[in-house]
C-alpha cells in the first residue's frame, strides 16, 4: 500500500500498479470499510483500478487518522486477498452495433492490429470483461482486459464530443459511453443499453467486480438516454450559459458523477455570507453576462464574481455589496468587464428541489438543476426563493477581500500523481512557459495552448482524478481539470492547483494567459492553513455530510 497526499484535503491510496481479481476484491472491501468507519471525516470517496481517492474534511486532524486507519486495515487483511477473490459478480450480456455509421476508429484499430474489421469485432465481442472501476462520467465501466491484439494507445488529444453509448478502446480496457461527453477511446461501436439512472439505486447497474459480454447486433438501435417559499425572479435573457449551483455533489463520485458545485469557490461563499444564507445556498452561476430578470417579489440579493455592470431599471449597482430590489424592477446584467463567472445570490437562497443530495447543474450528468435534468436556466422560467431572516452582518465585502480578475495569472501547484515521470527539463520548460485558455474550454476544464511536455511514460491504467489536476495527452498540451471533469482519467497528471488559486483560475476567459509555479513544502503547509482558515469562516466543513433543513 501507498498513501500520497494530493491537495489540502485529497490523498491517494495505491493498491500496486496490476489489474487483478485480488486487487479489485481488496478495493471494494476496502471502500466499504473506511465509508462505514470514517463517515464523518469523509466528504466523497473514489475508488478505480488500482487506486482509491479519498476527499476529507479540514476541521479536523482527518488526514493522519486515515493514513493510520488505512495502514491497519491493509496490515490486517493483505494476506486474505493472496490468490482469491471474495467479489460477487453479475455477469451483463450487452449487444453492440459494430459498423463504421457509430464507429470512426473501427478501421483504425483494424489497421494498427493487422486484422480485417470483423476479426477485431470477433476479439473484442468473445471476451468477457470484468468491471474494474465506475468513473469518468455517470455509469462509465471501466473493463478490462482486451485482447492484446485489439489494445490501443489512448488519441493523442481527446475529442470534444463522443456520442452516448460508444464503445471504445483505450490501452487494454474497453467501455460504454453512458452519455454524451468527451473523450479520448478509440470508438468501434455503439450499445443502446441506458446504464445510468438518476431514480434508482443502485444507479449503475454495473458494481465493481461484475462481468460484461458484448453480443453483436447486426441493427442500429437508438440509445435511451435518461421557509415560505415565494416566486422571486423570471428570466427574460438568459445569455450564454446560466445554472443554478451550490457547493457540490459529494459521495457519488464511486458511480462515476461529477461533484459540479459552484467554480470560483471565493465569491460563491461571500455571496452568502453577505446575505446570512446558509453557506450551501443555491446561487445562480452566470458565465459571460448579458442576462436579465424580472422581479417577481421585494428581495435582498447579492452579485459578486465577475464585474457585468449590473443595473436595475437602468440604474448602475455595485457588485459585492447587498442590494435591496422591488417587485416589477428589472435586473439587468452586461458582458463582464473582467472574469468570466459572476454569481446571484438572493436572501433564503433558490428554492429547487435536489437531486442526489444537491441542486448543482451537471448537464453531462443530467443532473440538478430548475427541473433535476441538468438542464441550464432558459428565457421565460420562474425561480422561487426560501423566505430570509432579514439579518446582515455584512452590508459589503471588505476591499481585501474582493479579487483582481487579471488576464494573466500564475498559480501554484502541488506536484503529485505521475511527477517523477516528467524529467527536470521538462518540468523546468512547463515552469517557464506561458499558455494561453483554448476556447475550447468549460466547467468540465480548460485546455491550453503552449509548450508541448512529454512525460516519460504515457500508457497508465485509469485513476481517480481531484479537482484542480494538470494532466498531459499524449500531444502535450496540458488540461487543467475542474469541477464537472471526470472522476477518472488515465493520462499522466503533474500534480494539482491549490484550492485557493482555483477561483482565480475559473475567472479566465479563452484567450487569457496563465503560468504555473512548483509549490514547496514549506508554502504547501501555509496554503493549507489559509484554505483551512477560509473553509472553517464560511462554514462549509459540512458540504457533502449533512443535508440542509427546511
Amino acid at each position: 500500500m501507498l498513501i500520497s497526499r494530493l491537495t489540502e484535503s485529497a490523498m491517494m491510496v495505491e493498491f500496486g500498479q496490476q489489474i487483478t481479481a485480488e486487487t479489485t476484491a481488496m478495493i471494494a472491501d476496502y471502500v466499504t470499510f473506511i465509508k462505514t468507519q470514517y463517515s464523518r471525516e469523509l466528504i466523497d470517496v473514489t475508488p478505480s483500478y488500482t487506486k482509491v481517492m479519498l476527499h476529507f474534511r479540514l476541521d479536523c486532524n482527518c488526514y493522519s487518522l486515515l493514513v493510520a486507519a488505512s495502514e491497519q486495515w491493509f496490515a490486517d487483511h493483505q494476506q486474505r486477498y493472496k490468490g482469491s477473490c471474495h467479489l460477487k459478480s453479475k455477469l451483463h450480456q450487452l449487444p453492440v452495433y459494430y459498423h463504421s455509421d457509430v464507429a470512426p476508429d473501427l478501421a483504425t484499430v483494424a489497421e494498427h492490429s493487422q486484422l480485417t474489421e470483423q476479426q477485431v469485432i470477433t476479439r473484442h465481442s468473445d471476451k468477457i470483461y470484468q468491471v474494474g472501476a465506475i468513473g469518468f462520467t455517470a455509469g462509465f465501466a471501466f473493463l478490462s482486459s482486451v485482447d492484446d491484439k485489439i489494445a490501443m494507445p489512448r488519441l493523442s488529444s481527446p475529442r470534444l464530443q463522443i456520442p452516448a453509448g460508444s464503445v471504445g478502446i483505450a490501452d487494454n480496457q474497453t467501455a460504454i459511453y453512458p452519455d454524451q461527453s468527451p473523450g479520448g477511446w478509440h470508438i468501434i461501436g455503439n450499445c443502446p443499453q441506458s446504464l445510468f439512472l438518476a431514480d434508482q439505486y443502485p444507479l449503475s447497474i454495473f458494481a465493481i467486480g461484475d462481468r460484461v459480454q458484448f453480443f453483436c447486433d447486426h441493427q442500429r438501435r437508438i440509445f435511451r438516454s435518461r421557509g415560505a417559499v415565494m416566486e422571486a425572479l423570471e428570466i427574460i435573457e438568459s445569455g450564454m450559459l446560466m445554472q443554478l449551483q451550490d457547493l457540490g455533489r459529494y459521495g457519488v463520485a464511486e458511480h462515476g458523477l461529477s461533484q459540479g458545485g459552484a467554480m470560483d469557490l471565493h465569491a460563491f461563499c461571500w455571496g452568502n455570507l453577505l446575505l446570512n444564507n446558509d453557506p450551501n445556498a443555491a446561487q445562480i452561476e452566470i458565465t459571460l453576462g448579458q442576462v436579465s430578470f424580472n422581479v417577481l417579489t421585494d428581495c435582498t440579493i447579492a452579485l459578486t464574481g465577475a464585474d457585468m455592470q449590473a443595473k436595475v431599471n437602468g440604474k448602475k449597482i455595485m457588485p459585492w455589496q447587498t442590494v435591496r430590489l422591488l417587485r416589477g424592477q428589472i435586473l439587468q446584467l452586461g458582458y463582464a468587464r473582467q472574469g468570466l463567472r459572476a454569481y446571484l445570490a438572493i436572501d433564503g437562497g433558490f428554492c429547487v428541489k435536489e437531486s442526489l443530495g444537491s441542486v448543482s447543474t451537471v448537464t453531462r450528468n443530467h443532473l440538478g438543476g430548475l427541473d433535476g435534468t441538468g438542464q441550464s436556466l432558459n428565457e421565460g422560467q420562474r425561480l422561487s426563493k426560501y423566505g430570509g431572516n432579514n439579518v446582515y452582518h455584512f452590508q459589503a465585502v471588505p476591499a481585501r477581500y474582493i479579487p483582481h480578475y487579471a488576464d494573466k495569472l500564475t498559480v501554484s501547484i502541488i506536484e503529485s500523481y505521475q511527477a517523477e515521470w516528467f524529467s527536470p527539463q521538462q518540468k523546468q520548460k512547463f515552469y517557464q512557459s506561458e499558455y494561453q485558455v483554448s476556447q475550447h474550454s468549460d466547467r468540465m476544464g480548460y485546455r491550453l495552448v503552449g509548450e508541448k511536455i512529454l512525460p516519460n511514460k504515457t500508457t497508465l491504467i485509469s485513476q481517480p482524478i481531484a479537482k484542480g489536476a494538470v494532466q498531459f495527452p499524449a500531444a502535450g498540451e496540458p488540461i487543467i481539470l475542474l469541477n464537472d471533469r471526470q472522476t477518472l482519467g488515465g493520462y499522466p497528471i503533474l500534480g494539482c492547483i491549490t484550492q485557493r488559486d482555483l477561483s482565480l483560475v475559473s475567472q479566465l476567459k479563452p484567450g487569457d494567459l496563465i503560468r504555473f509555479s512548483p509549490l514547496s513544502l514549506e508554502l504547501f503547509e501555509l496554503e493549507l492553513q489559509k484554505w483551512f482558515t477560509f473553509c472553517r469562516f464560511f462554514n462549509v466543513f459540512n458540504c457533502g455530510n449533512e443535508k440542509k433543513e427546511r
